[in-house]
């Protein structure tokens, strides 16, 4: 379905979504959404949402929120929501630094905890 994972995967730098991404469509036959700010407009990720279907997507906090306020990225097929705790050079996570922690607060506050109290959705939501 267009613009409406299975699979959400967050993590805290466009350079750890593209290696995952990488990861991804090796082990996976199926469509791989890349989704921040860096070298990619968001016009075009919005198109990419609206005209091919997606079934995992992996994206900055900002990116996210932004494609979900918008309404180009949809959660009602969601499976799996998975905040990626790598930690970076200087032993940093997502939810530890102050550009990448307030958005990805908003996307669970304002989006995905709604979502989860509606009876007929369920998603497993795991760190790894």
């Amino acid at each position: 379905m267009h613009g409406a994972p299975q699979a959400l995967i967050i993590c805290s730098s466009a350079l750890r979504v593209v290696e995952l991404v990488k990861m991804l469509r090796v082990v996976t036959k199926r469509p791989v959404a890349k989704l921040f700010s860096r070298h990619i407009k968001i016009d075009m990720q919005k198109k990419m949402l609206e005209e091919g279907a997606v079934d995992v997507a992996v994206g900055t906090p900002n990116r996210v929120l932004r494609l979900l306020r918008d309404g180009d990225l949809k959660v009602n097929r969601l499976k799996l929501v998975a905040i990626d705790c790598w930690q970076d050079e200087k032993m940093r996570v997502v939810v530890d630094m102050d550009d990448t922690r307030s958005d990805l607060f908003a996307i669970w506050r304002d989006v995905l905890l709604p979502a989860s109290k509606k009876p007929d959705y369920n998603f497993k939501l795991r760190l790894m």
